[in-house]
């Protein structure tokens, strides 16, 4: 597990019910970690993303909704 202080939220990590924005980020990179191959960015919220943006993943809107238990 990751602790919550790695990720910047010690002092006020998630509790149950919390609800917060969530976008699935995949990276492929060559066997040696060195050359970045492609990128997957799922985005949760479609409508957002299809109104002309450029970088869509990089707008909150267009992110899904994660609740946490």
């Amino acid at each position: 597990a990751i602790p919550w202080t790695l990720l910047g939220a010690g002092s006020d990590p998630p509790r149950p019910g919390d609800e917060l924005g969530l976008s699935w980020t995949v990276n492929w990179s060559d066997a040696g970690g060195k050359r970045w191959k492609g990128q997957l960015v799922e985005i949760k919220n479609p409508p957002y993303a299809v109104r002309g943006k450029q970088l869509t993943h990089m707008y909150a809107e267009t992110w899904g909704k994660a609740v946490f238990r």
